[in-house]
């Protein structure tokens, strides 16, 4: 208490002692201290000071942990916010879409559709727990009269987390999503891509999850043409996808970004978009 009454906080002398569980943070204690440094970018939060008063016995490791996530900026969440206020300093985006934390296929599906030149738009991480206070109030007051699509189904984003967002967002909130990553891919063509004569091919990243930074790596080169998440084959679901967003002028150009996808897979794809020159 009497060191509380000396630190300062906001330029006002005296701060809060908060209380914790030994291993994890109270949810009301935790609400506390993200809307305490809602207004602070992550950048500057790791020059929070946060005073543990008692011993590991009491204040445990994994609860220094979750705490550097708050206030380090590290989580995937926290990351998608700051990048996603850049992306609206920058423009005038008012809409947003909104992946899991364990949706990695999911986000790499719709990058190419948030990196369209003329309307870029920011994707916003929840993670695994559900969306944090200032992540509802990112959608609320830079998406408020946009509409917000959720991409993925309700085990990468609660239904609990879609009603959240529809409460605060006047415009429509949507949801893409398949029973996989195949079928959310599949989706997310059909609903957004149109007049297609390029597609994208990228490795799924069911094998290993890393591989999935081509389509990343892919998303500007894209943007707005398919990427199309296969490694060994492709679904009729995406091939129907595409077909159906088939441009007046035919299909022109099939790329692979990155090795890994099989030969069969891309010859395929290759004869159903009428290309012979495959190499």
């Amino acid at each position: 208490a009497p060191l509380a009454a000396k630190l300062n906080m906001n330029n006002a002398k005296g701060t809060a002692v908060l209380l914790s569980k030994t291993d994890s943070l109270p949810t009301a204690t935790k609400e506390y201290l993200e809307e305490l440094t809602s207004d602070i970018v992550v950048s500057k939060r790791k020059f929070v000071r946060i005073n543990l008063v008692g011993g590991e016995s009491v204040l445990s490791d994994s609860l220094v942990e979750e705490l550097k996530e708050i206030f380090g900026g590290e989580n995937r969440e926290e990351t998608s916010l700051e990048v996603a206020r850049a992306v609206v300093a920058a423009g005038d985006a008012n809409n947003a879409f909104v992946v899991g934390a364990n949706g990695e296929a999911d986000a790499m599906s719709i990058a190419s559709e948030a990196s369209k030149s003329a309307t870029q738009t920011p994707i916003i991480v929840a993670k695994a727990g559900g969306l944090t206070k200032n992540a509802v109030r990112f959608i609320k007051t830079s998406a408020t009269n946009g509409d917000v699509d959720v991409i993925g189904g309700e085990s990468v984003v609660s239904k609990a987390e879609y009603d959240k967002i529809d409460e605060v967002v006047a415009g429509k909130v949507d949801r893409v999503a398949g029973s996989n990553r195949f079928e959310t891919n599949a989706a997310i063509i059909k609903k957004y891509a149109s007049n297609i004569s390029e597609v994208v091919l990228v490795k799924d990243g069911v094998a290993n999850k890393k591989d999935l930074v081509d389509a990343l790596s892919a998303a500007n080169y894209a943007a707005g043409a398919p990427i199309v998440l296969a490694t060994d084959k492709i679904t009729e679901s995406q091939k129907v996808a595409i077909l159906d967003g088939k441009a007046t002028g035919g299909f022109t150009k099939l790329t692979q970004v990155g090795q890994g996808v099989a030969r069969t897979t891309l010859e395929t794809v290759a004869e159903f978009l009428g290309l012979s020159n495959v190499k």
